[in-house]
């Protein structure tokens, strides 16, 4: 058996809560110190020249890279929202190699541009270990039509018995979202399905809202928590969320 920790995060672009103070720095420090496995990010910057050249140490690498050097040798990053000065979307950071990724465009509107980062973990197992990063519209019809697209992805990519992590900021605020991953996808939610009730991590200063979840399949539960004390209020306007699993590995 083994253990895997993984992070869920929304960082806000690198930015603080209020969206005045670049802080990729500290956020980079602050999630090596939680040594996790994997980190599942949303709003990332993958380019953009504009802040490179106006920004107090903005890095010279884009931020998936940043945040990843030295720490998580292994990353994947699909652009959801392309501008002229560059884009941001999903990554994936891992200290495992992963590999067959693919970026799935769901975007439903031309004010929201949203996607699902897709890759498969190498791990020991003899089956796929499925990783999926994402982050759905604010609005509820958006939301709606990208989870059955994530649906219908899932239901053609996995197999029954594979291993698969769903992790992002959904924007779920409603909380309608568990109960149809759970009824086509046999999806668990971790923190409603072991903690009994879901996580708020938003915002980061004063949560509310329950935006962002880590759906699990084929996976033991250890413990999940929304890491709210110390620096992560002043950090990104969201929460991280932590949780722990355990996996076999193959003979």
């Amino acid at each position: 058996m083994k253990k895997l920790n993984i992070i869920s995060y929304n960082i806000h672009k690198g930015m603080n809560p209020q969206g005045t103070k670049f802080i990729l720095k500290e956020m980079r420090e602050h999630l090596r110190a939680i040594n996790a496995d994997i980190v599942f990010l949303q709003e990332v910057i993958g380019q953009n020249t504009k802040s490179k050249h106006e920004l107090d140490l903005w890095p010279d690498h884009n931020q998936v890279e940043y945040l990843a050097h030295d720490y998580w040798p292994h990353i994947a990053y699909g652009a959801n929202k392309l501008h002229q000065k560059g884009h941001h979307g999903n990554a994936i950071l891992s200290k495992f190699p992963i590999e067959n990724i693919v970026n799935f465009d769901l975007t439903t509107n031309r004010f929201e541009h949203r996607g699902l980062l897709s890759a498969d973990l190498d791990i020991g197992l003899n089956i796929p270990f499925h990783l999926f990063s994402t982050h759905l519209n604010l609005l509820e019809s958006g939301r709606i039509a990208q989870t059955e697209k994530i649906i219908s992805i899932i239901e053609e990519k996995t197999k029954d018995q594979s291993p698969l992590l769903l992790c992002g900021d959904f924007n779920d605020w409603r909380k309608t979202i568990i109960q149809k991953l759970n009824q086509d996808l046999s999806l668990l939610e971790i923190f409603h399905h072991h903690e009994g009730d879901l996580i708020k991590s938003f915002p980061s200063f004063l949560p509310g809202l329950s935006l962002d979840r880590i759906f699990y399949k084929n996976l033991e539960a250890i413990q999940a928590q929304g890491l709210k004390e110390g620096p992560w209020k002043k950090l990104s306007d969201h929460l991280p969320l932590l949780a722990e699993f355990q996996i076999k590995l193959k003979d």
